[in-house]
């Protein structure tokens, strides 16, 4: 195959495309990139690296070219663990935007959001679903907030001690939708959302 990715770019790209991240126009067709992830994926269930049980789903998405590169299993409602954060912050950036009075924004608010998507804080998490008005809620006002486009989101629980949460759920494409529009500026604050999701942390892959 031309145009062979190293281990580490199909990674970083893979990874790029889990977040929806914009990429660098790719000189090879989007085919090709996505048969090089079947195959990476293949090579890790062989290696014992991802379990035979264990689905994955892929999202890339080439923002300069407006091009779907990767599509693997989007539409598949996935257990949504610790991403579920950015709808979370989002919910609640979307009642800043509709009552900034009864829904502030400080720097009391910034700070807890920021330990939530940043430090990937459980507790921070949980506390922003409360002020949402728990998690069901979460879900309704991020569809509020995109125009009902997640299409696989569901938030049924808080995350419980342990951090291992099982019943949230959501798709890659419903990541796609939530970036493309972050991207296009098209959610509530969206700058501040982009400005928070650019602070380093140790195990952040950015470009």
């Amino acid at each position: 195959m031309n145009h062979l990715l190293s281990r580490r770019k199909i990674l970083t790209y893979g990874a790029l495309g889990a977040a929806n991240i914009a990429l660098p126009s790719l000189g090879f067709a989007a085919s090709d990139l996505q048969k090089q992830l079947h195959w990476l994926i293949k090579r890790q269930r062989r290696e014992g690296r991802i379990a035979a049980s264990e689905r994955t789903a892929w999202s890339v998405y080439d923002f300069r070219s407006s091009t779907k590169l990767v599509s693997i299993n989007e539409n598949r409602s996935m257990q949504a663990a610790s991403m579920i954060k950015i709808f979370v912050a989002l919910a609640y950036l979307y009642l800043n935007r509709q009552a900034p009075h009864q829904y502030a924004y400080g720097d009391t608010q910034r700070l807890v959001i920021e330990n939530m998507l940043v430090k990937s804080d459980n507790d921070a998490t949980n506390l922003v679903m409360r002020w949402c008005g728990g998690p069901k809620n979460v879900a309704h006002l991020c569809q509020k907030a995109s125009g009902w486009r997640y299409k696989q989101l569901r938030l049924v629980e808080y995350i419980p001690a342990g951090g291992r949460t099982y019943r949230n759920k959501a798709s890659a494409r419903d990541y796609s939708r939530f970036f493309y529009d972050l991207w296009h500026n098209k959610l509530p604050h969206s700058m501040e959302l982009k400005r928070i999701l650019s602070i380093e942390n140790h195990d952040r892959i950015t470009t």
